[in-house]
């Protein structure tokens, strides 16, 4: 595997704006996913995603469908194995942790 990594000169005058891009690129906003994530998207969805809106899809899902949609979420990506009788105690713990970064994403997103 090799690594495209951009570098910054900043002697050329350009550093403020090239440091500014790779802020928006690496922002909850950005557009950075392995292959591997975006195969991943893409075998989940049906589609590639940018991040954000793989992040809109889970939420719109998760509003619609509640405690379902988490633990079918959570089941696919490998958070969980587990048996019939530790589901409610799973679920209970991914809804409190749902809802901490939600709270997160909406401060983080929605202050200026």
């Amino acid at each position: 595997m090799t690594l495209d990594i951009s570098t910054i000169d900043a002697k050329d005058g350009q550093a403020e704006t090239l440091v500014d891009q790779l802020r928006k690129q690496l922002s909850p906003q950005g557009d950075i996913v392995s292959d591997a994530g975006r195969a991943r998207t893409i075998e989940l969805f049906g589609e590639p995603l940018s991040p954000q809106q793989v992040v809109d899809r889970i939420c719109d899902d998760v509003a619609k469908h509640g405690l379902d949609a988490v633990l079918d979420y959570a089941g696919y990506s490998g958070l969980l194995d587990f048996q019939e009788e530790t589901a409610n105690s799973v679920a209970d713990a991914l809804a409190s942790e749902l809802e901490t970064e939600i709270e997160w994403y909406v401060d983080y997103n929605c202050t200026e």
